[in-house]
């Protein structure tokens, strides 16, 4: 029986519940605010490194629309062949 719309066997609603919520994550890292503050942030070094892991997190999602990725990946294995002993 359903309860206040949702049910167990509904996958598309969970799948929008975590889309917002990574949405809303990226978002709040974007513009510097921590999600949700585990504490005070005030010191200047910890802004600086949540301003930081914003832009890694934008660069990496344009690498990865773009494939840009792809193409690092296989000029690393290509210069450093040791890697693919990894894994």
């Amino acid at each position: 029986m359903m309860k206040n719309g949702w049910c167990g066997s509904c996958p598309q609603k969970d799948d929008a519940l975590v889309s917002a919520a990574a949405i809303n994550a990226a978002i709040a890292v974007m513009l510097g605010r921590p999600v949700p503050p585990p504490f005070s942030i005030k010191d200047s070094i910890w802004v600086r490194v949540e301003h930081a892991m914003g832009v890694l997190m934008v660069i990496t999602g344009i690498g990865f629309l773009t494939g840009a990725v792809s193409s690092v990946s296989i000029w690393l294995l290509e210069t450093f062949p040791s890697l693919q002993n990894f894994g």
